[in-house]
């Protein structure tokens, strides 16, 4: 499962990155706000991976694993309904901060 989840957490690192000239014409954002989208993660995962890993260890690696694989797919979708830059940057800081859990956690 954790295969899977960090699969498809590189394809959604990938697909933002495609979209990046239709972002700059439809919002008008810089190139310094789009290298943030992509940013805004690892940033995340940064900070947040000893954190997090230290909750796991306390309450449980599945545990974990289902909360954040969970809050990494809900803030993914939710990048689809963002209208402007701020809820598509809160939206992927988010993504991140599920994949701190089960990134941290789910590697042997």
């Amino acid at each position: 499962m954790t295969f899977a989840l960090m699969l498809f957490d590189y394809i959604d690192r990938q697909v933002i990155v495609s979209l990046f000239p239709h972002l700059k014409t439809a919002w008008g954002l810089s190139d310094m706000q789009l290298g943030g989208l992509v940013s805004i993660i690892s940033i995340v995962v940064a900070a947040g991976g000893l954190p997090v890993a230290l909750l796991a260890d306390r309450f449980g690696r599945v545990k974990s694993i289902f909360v954040m694989a969970t809050v990494w797919s809900l803030a993914t979708i939710s990048c689809m309904f963002t209208r402007n830059y701020s809820q598509l940057f809160l939206a992927r800081a988010v993504v991140g901060a599920g994949e701190t859990g089960y990134g941290s956690v789910g590697a042997p």
